[in-house]
């Protein structure tokens, strides 16, 4: 963040102040003048340095559509979520970690041109009679900013591949083999996304995710 930038930029003139004093220090002593103004200076910009190094590293902020986990390294226990704005943290004693919040879309289809997503992705499932039909799927969802710990506690940043994805395929070849394959693309087709979209919305809900 901004904040934490210029802290940064702070920190390394105290460094460069430090280089300077040891500079300053090296020149006298081979000059026989007093070393005493670069002993000084290097002190000075050592202590600045590190004192703001620290503190940058203890900024964190949160973005609109964010929302930050808080780990405490010493009790292994979470902190309520922080949400946007400018927090701090100690470091070494905690460590954020940072969720989007936004809605995020994840599509499995043949031939799909999201970025990020396998081509020939679609879910591929047995109706009731036995035949084998191919869908595709989008889901809109967005993780609830309550219960982002949730999510990290049981994926932290695998929830894509290792959650989601998984538990809406098998969900939906659920629902797929209770109906022949006429009416799948028939009559039942609505019937059918609106089992699957209400299954895929508890299991979405009790890891943490809202189904949209």
């Amino acid at each position: 963040g901004g904040i934490s930038s210029v802290i940064g930029a702070l920190a390394l003139i105290g460094f460069l102040a430090f280089l300077a004093g040891v500079g300053i220090v090296v020149v006298s002593a081979s000059q026989g003048r007093p070393v005493r103004n670069g002993i000084m200076l290097s002190v000075a910009g050592l202590i600045v340095g590190l004192l703001l190094t620290v503190v940058s590293q203890g900024i964190i902020v949160v973005e609109p559509q964010q929302a930050a986990v808080v780990f405490q390294t010493l009790s292994g226990r979470l902190e309520d979520p922080r949400g946007p704005g400018t927090h701090i943290i100690i470091p070494v004693l905690q460590d954020a970690t940072i969720y989007p919040v936004r809605q995020q879309e994840y599509t499995m289809a043949d031939e799909s041109e999201q970025v990020g997503q396998r081509g020939n992705d679609a879910i591929v499932a047995r109706t009731r009679d036995g035949q084998e039909v191919r869908i595709d799927v989008t889901v809109l969802f967005n993780i609830n900013p309550s219960q982002v710990n949730t999510v990290h506690e049981r994926w932290q940043n695998t929830y894509l591949d290792q959650f989601v994805r998984p538990t809406v395929r098998n969900l939906v070849r659920n629902e797929v083999a209770l109906y022949p394959a006429e009416a799948i693309y028939g009559v039942s087709r609505a019937e059918l996304e609106s089992r699957a979209e209400a299954n895929i919305r508890l299991a979405f809900e009790r890891e943490g995710l809202n189904l949209t």
